[in-house]
């Protein structure tokens, strides 16, 4: 037995299920059989799913009155057909700008502009926004003859009295 089969079967035995805030209810005129909420209990999380699909079929997206009315207009009516197919297409996306929020556009930048609180490359100077991944500072440091790299200043202070040259990003 399946899921599919074990809703059939309870619907079949008069249980009307409805979906509440993300859980499911059930409602019957009698107690239903042992077995049909044995089979009900079994595939629990599957039942759940499938009657979310079924939820989300029955109403397509941008339904509403004007649609269900132009699908049961009649087929040569030229007006009702462009209206339902119209509102049988799936809704246009807004377009995009580049001063739209974008989260995964924003996350990489946040993680490109991260640097490690110290590295050993002294030519790799810290670019403009560049930030501690471990303080999130902007401040940085490197030692002014025989550079060895380059450090954060809060992770990673400078000794007192060494020549410093600092950036701030």
């Amino acid at each position: 037995m399946s899921a599919a089969a074990a809703l059939a079967r309870a619907e079949a035995a008069g249980i009307a299920f409805r979906l509440d805030g993300g859980r499911v209810r059930m409602e019957a005129a009698r107690p239903p059989p042992d077995d049909v909420l044995a089979d009900l209990r079994r595939y629990r999380e599957d039942v759940a799913h499938l009657l979310t699909m079924r939820e989300a079929l029955r109403k397509p997206a941008g339904f509403s009155a004007r649609y269900a009315c132009a699908r049961e207009a009649r087929p040569d009516d030229p007006e009702a057909a462009a209206m339902a197919a119209h509102y049988a297409a799936p809704p246009s996306p807004a377009p995009y700008t580049p001063a739209s929020a974008d989260p995964l556009r924003d996350g990489l930048r946040r993680a490109a502009m991260l640097r490690p609180p110290a590295w050993a490359d002294a030519a790799a100077i810290p670019s403009p926004g560049a930030r501690c991944s471990c303080c999130v500072g902007h401040r940085w440091w490197r030692e002014t003859h025989a550079p060895t790299g380059w450090r954060c200043t809060t992770c990673h202070p400078a000794p007192p009295g060494m020549n410093t040259v600092e950036v701030s990003t």
